[in-house]
């Protein structure tokens, strides 16, 4: 990041669900850290499970173990 230096970084967690873990950590620990660092930081408080692309793919799993 040091070499591209964006402006602006989006947190996102690589959680399947989003809890109490991630507003701690990562809202209270790594966005401040982004902001000291002279960045704009954004988090997505959005869990894996809650995008369709990785809901999808987990089901074909789990229908692929089933047969």
């Amino acid at each position: 990041m040091k070499e591209t230096r964006p402006k602006q970084v989006t947190l996102i967690p690589l959680l399947l669900v989003c809890g109490n873990h991630t507003k701690e950590d990562i809202v209270g620990v790594w966005k401040p850290e982004m902001e000291k660092a002279g960045y704009q930081a954004n988090v997505r408080m959005q869990g894996l499970g809650e995008q369709p692309a990785i809901r999808k793919l987990y089901m074909e799993h789990i229908e692929a173990l089933l047969k």
